[in-house]
């Protein structure tokens, strides 16, 4: 395989995690399903139809086997494999993943409605699992604690119990993050307000007990630290800064007094993770520097020949975990950005990620690019052909889809690697949601907003919205002339236009439907129709450029005259498309 760049990892490792999350939520059934009756009563009539043959979840369970089993409505796991836990973080992440990617789609409206309309979907359903949490994940102190079904069937009514009595600090984090980033993208001001308050009675708890969290494990420090960090960067919340400010420092002295065990690549990536965030967020260089040093420290331990990290010890194999692979990427990628000079960083970047991360095993599938027809494709959301996005913005060439795996495209837990064969071997086929959803919350966090910016750097108005909502993937033009029909408006340069410029038009459209609002366009309308029907290349010198799309069964065909003006031409009566 060919080197890769930094962007186009990034921008490969958002699209897995945007379709490993909706095949979750979606798909999967691997949690407590939401019922009819709560799915119509939350959504309109139109979402509803659209998401009543999917099999939304409101919870999320510990782990399963990611097999999937393909029926006609649905792609769903086998539910005997399901150990039915349900964690506060695996539970408080997927909903964060939900609503970070909800303003993604959100990028579509008056694009693509249905892609727009996955936004919506999507916070709705947040909604509904943020109640689910609120009334039946808590014990009686209020505090979010993991829960067990034993139920012994998996409906919409689960019979739950305390897994354990003791809370963590880290549960409550998460979902003081949830709770509060659903409160800036709901629509309703009473519903933001309770959302809002309630997720600050949460941060309130932590400024009440801040002494208790240095007692905690460095892991869950480093835990509570990333969520102030997220938290911070979204409310600019003084309180939060003060608590990220404490949570840093502690993090940077245990770093700076050796207490950090680097030989531990969980924690000293997250280590690293934090105090890029928290440079960041308050521009002190004391933790860019630790984060520079740190990275550095990444690059000594990294093997050319191996096309991986080294782990200490003389074991015959080294187990890898999906997250402390995902994390030295990250780290390296975040390193990238703060010193592209150094050239030897980009290949051990693209030669880590295609052999530590794609050839491991780590991934059971990916999903196939979208198609051709796609406005994910292009960017600029524009459907032209100068736009369209190398599939390597997606995935690498000859990787494995669900399709033929059967698997759903998740992380697994862990892979091995021989050094006598110099070889991955995956382990066991399972899925675990912790180490799922926080590494797609983490890619998703630090990769989406700069993905946006470069796939639509400048923010479209109102009059291009609708001129590329014209252009839906309903209506599909022949790729070489996308460009002459939206740019080339001069009757000099579009002198022959092929006939398939518009493409897979039913063939049995009647000349005599095709009418003009003008005598001045009747010529125009007939070498349209003359087009849409002849076999030859036909001279159009009358015409500036035109535009069609089909819609509800009616096609629709636009002419541009010489002054740019234009006019809409209906055709009565279609017949349904072949």
């Amino acid at each position: 395989m060919n080197s890769i760049s930094a962007k186009e990892i990034e921008s490969q490792l958002l699209f897995f995690s945007r379709e490993s999350v909706k095949h979750l939520v979606l798909d999967s059934r691997c949690g407590v399903p939401i019922s009819q009756k709560t799915l119509k009563k939350s959504f309109e009539s139109r979402q509803y139809n659209n998401i009543k043959e999917l099999n939304p979840i409101m919870a999320i369970y510990k782990k399963a086997k990611p097999n999937i089993y393909y029926s006609k409505h649905s792609k769903t796991w086998d539910e005997t494999t399901f150990k039915k836990e349900i964690l506060i973080s695996s539970n408080a992440l997927m909903t964060l993943n939900l609503l970070k990617l909800a303003s993604y789609y959100k990028s579509f409206k008056d694009i693509d409605d249905d892609l727009y309309n996955l936004s919506l979907t999507y916070i709705k359903l947040a909604k509904i699992q943020l109640d689910f949490y609120y009334k039946n994940l808590r014990n009686t102190e209020g505090f979010f604690v993991d829960k067990k079904n034993i139920s012994s069937s998996n409906n919409s009514y689960p019979e739950l119990v305390d897994k354990s009595s003791s809370f963590s600090f880290s549960d409550q984090a998460y979902m003081m993050l949830a709770y509060y980033l659903y409160s800036t993208m709901t629509t309703d001001t009473n519903e933001s307000r309770n959302f809002k308050n309630f997720s600050f009675e949460i941060l309130d708890m932590f400024d009440n007990r801040k002494e208790f969290l240095y007692d905690e494990s460095f892991e869950e420090c480093c835990h509570i630290c990333f969520i102030f960090n997220i938290m911070y960067e979204l409310s600019q919340n003084t309180k939060c800064k003060n608590l990220l400010l404490d949570m840093s420092d502690f993090i940077l002295s245990r770093y700076q007094d050796n207490a950090v065990d680097t030989k531990n690549l969980d924690l000293t990536t997250m280590t690293s993770l934090n105090l890029y965030l928290s440079y960041r967020n308050t521009k002190m260089l004391v933790f860019k520097e630790a984060f520079m040093d740190i990275c550095k420290y990444f690059k000594t331990i990294y093997n050319d020949e191996l096309s991986t990290f080294i782990k200490p010890g003389d074991k015959k194999d080294i187990k890898y975990y999906n997250i402390e692979l995902i994390l030295y990427l990250v780290n390296l990628l975040l390193y990238n950005r703060e010193d592209d000079s150094d050239k030897e960083n980009d290949k051990l970047i693209s030669e880590f990620f295609k052999n530590s991360i794609v050839n491991s095993s780590i991934i059971t599938s990916f999903p196939d690019p979208p198609t051709l027809d796609s406005s994910e494709r292009y960017k600029h959301f524009s459907l032209r052909s100068t736009d369209l996005l190398d599939d390597l913005m997606f995935n690498m060439p000859e990787t494995n889809n669900p399709s033929s795996t059967l698997l759903a495209p998740v992380f697994l837990k862990n892979t091995v690697y021989s050094k006598k064969k110099r070889t991955f071997s995956s382990s066991k086929t399972s899925f675990e949601s912790f180490p799922n959803l926080f590494v797609d919350f983490l890619i998703i966090c630090l990769f989406n907003d700069d993905y946006i910016n470069f796939i639509c750097p400048i923010p479209l108005d109102e009059d291009t919205k609708k001129e590329r909502n014209s252009k839906k993937p309903d209506r599909i033009y022949r790729e070489e002339i996308i460009e002459d029909i939206v740019e080339d408006l001069t009757e000099e340069k579009l002198e022959k236009v092929p006939k398939e410029i518009i493409k897979e038009t039913p063939q049995n459209i009647p000349k005599k439907s095709l009418k003009t609002n003008s005598k001045k366009n009747h010529k125009k309308a007939s070498a349209i129709d003359t087009l849409m029907n002849s076999d030859e290349e036909v001279d159009v010198d009358t015409i500036v450029a035109t535009d069609a799309k089909v819609e509800d069964n009616i096609i629709k065909v636009e002419i541009l005259n010489d002054e740019k003006d234009s006019k809409e031409i209906k055709e009565d009566s279609l017949a349904k498309k072949e």
